[in-house]
């Protein structure tokens, strides 16, 4: 990291308007990134085209401009302002692509304006899969096979030699946007037209898919030669939801403290190879404990709020005066517990859906982000504060009643346990043909009800006079996800709690277990739980 120049007036780009697939989480790391600086002594100026958020309020950066965030627009307001440093990090990867353009277009420079948090050269690193599979590889960690293509012929090839499933994304998006998981030749021709136009042509990042792991996000602070742990997420839905859709908890609740400790080195060994200075997003997937890195991203994440609130340590407020000069060894800072033995309580994040305004919409999750929110519940067992975490995106638990349930072939004997605690607590059991089969060689009683193409009653009639309190359902393939559209649709409808992921389902069914033996919560304000100041 080269020696910076004296700094007193720092530019911040935001994120522009939350919309679906861009919640308001980079509001957060914007605002106290802003606080920070502006209690260290720098002048602040703020860029962002949403007036709908805290941190455009007048009140806070020293000039603020509501105003679009394009090239032309920043370029003129930096001539106008003259600052000395520009911050794009807590902006999402909309203000990264901003920044590359700035400094790629000689603007920065003919400024006289440093980029601060993360070099283009960082930026392009960990974008680039190439290089960025490289920067992996010079550590010895794992990363699932992968190819970066620009044409459907290289496609082909590449997936003729991965194999499938094949997780694809376009390069230099946000929320995952154009991401999906696919399964054959077929599904990769259809996806790659929409995926260029999504990356303006830039190529196609293809990997391997990690069915059956666990999926972990490391948040961290680097100062670019050394990096601290501010948290380690780990993911409830299976590997392959986005983030921002994946209810998520930290601790880990079910990796051991050895495995969150390799992820915690592999994670600041990454930040300090790849050269960033603030924040750093690093995503794991674990796999029969084996460790694999998913991606690197130098830039505060969607999931720093949350991270920031369940250890009650603002990370973008450090993240900023790092950004702007400090070293780690600077700040003092008292360690706050990482590991789950560390731990008195756990925080679950769960995301808010808007599929109740768009009923055509499926509910199905996925790699690309469609939440437009997240709630938190703290609890000191597992259980309890997923529970309050549901209650508090709007799915209370049921206690007792009738669950639908229909699962695809491949998840049946990973969610059994599940079916089987959810009879034993006297749940009414109503299963498609396929599911009701499979319960009945485990000794599982359920009703066998008819799928919608299979003539009436069935199940939609069930769900429409109020009959179901639950539902488990689980895809693969297409037809499979045609074929059970409306179950999802109507459970909406009738905001029934839903499931669509193995994990998910099992996390709920041990909720309701706890429920049942312990129907009222302790609630506290998230103040005096952690004494949070940010």
């Amino acid at each position: 990291m080269p020696a910076r120049r004296d700094i007193k007036a720092i530019c911040v780009l935001g994120s522009g308007p939350v919309i679906i697939g861009q919640a308001a989480e980079f509001d957060y790391s914007g605002t106290q990134a802003i606080k920070a600086l502006k209690a260290d002594g720098y002048r602040v100026i703020l860029i962002n085209s949403n007036p709908a958020t805290i941190m455009t309020d007048p009140d806070l950066a020293d000039a603020t401009y509501i105003e679009p965030l394009s090239v032309v627009m920043v370029a003129e307001i930096l001539k106008k302002e003259r600052p000395d440093a520009l911050l794009p990090t807590v902006g999402g990867q909309t203000a990264l692509n901003l920044a590359v353009a700035l400094s790629k277009q000689g603007i920065l420079q003919e400024l006289g304006i440093e980029l601060i948090g993360a070099e283009v050269d960082v930026i392009e690193r960990a974008e680039n899969r190439g290089r960025s599979a490289a920067m992996v590889d010079k550590l010895q960690l794992k990363q699932p096979p992968s190819a970066m293509v620009k044409s459907l012929p290289e496609a082909k090839a590449a997936a003729a030699k991965l194999g499938y499933p094949l997780l694809l994304r376009p390069s230099y998006v946000l929320g995952g946007r154009a991401m999906e998981l696919i399964y054959d030749d077929q599904g990769l021709e259809r996806y790659l037209t929409h995926a260029m136009k999504a990356s303006d042509n830039r190529p196609v990042l293809m990997d391997r898919f990690l069915d059956e792991a666990i999926e972990v996000d490391v948040d961290l602070i680097c100062d670019g030669h050394e990096a601290l742990v501010g948290g380690v997420m780990e993911h409830i839905e299976e590997a392959g939801v986005h983030s921002g859709d994946s209810a998520c908890v930290i601790p880990p609740h079910s990796l051991s403290d050895e495995i969150v400790e390799q992820l915690c080195v592999a994670a600041k060994a990454l930040a300090i190879e790849l050269g960033a200075v603030g924040l750093v997003n690093v995503q794991f997937g674990v796999k029969k404990n084996e460790i694999f890195v998913i991606e690197v991203n130098p830039r505060a994440s969607r999931t720093v709020p949350f991270v920031s609130k369940a250890i009650g340590v603002s990370l973008p407020k450090l993240a900023a005066v790092i950004m702007a000069g400090k070293r780690i060894a600077d700040l003092n800072l008292k360690p706050w517990p990482i590991l789950k033995s560390e731990f008195s309580f756990f925080s679950v994040k769960e995301a808010v859906m808007p599929f109740l305004k768009f009923p055509d919409v499926d509910a199905l999750l996925g790699p690309e982000m469609r939440s437009t929110g997240e709630v938190m519940g703290i609890a000191s067992r597992f259980e309890e504060a997923f529970a309050k975490s549901q209650m508090a995106a709007g799915m209370t638990l049921p206690t007792s009643g009738t669950i639908f349930v229909s699962i695809a072939d491949p998840d049946k004997s990973h969610i059994l346990g599940g079916l089987r605690r959810m009879h034993q607590m006297g749940f009414h059991v109503l299963a498609t043909s396929g599911t009701h089969r499979f319960l009945q060689q485990y000794g599982i009683s359920s009703e066998c009800v008819k799928k919608v193409r299979e003539g009436t009653p069935h199940v939609l009639d069930r769900i429409s006079n109020g009959e179901v309190a639950l539902m488990f359902n689980t895809t693969l393939g297409a037809k499979s996800v045609h074929d059970s559209y409306l179950f999802r649709k109507k459970a909406i409808e009738q905001q029934i709690p839903y499931y669509t992921t193995v994990e998910a389902a099992l996390a709920a069914s041990l909720s309701i277990e706890h429920l049942q033996l312990n129907p009222v919560f302790g609630v506290s304000s998230l103040q005096k739980h952690l004494n949070y100041q940010g």
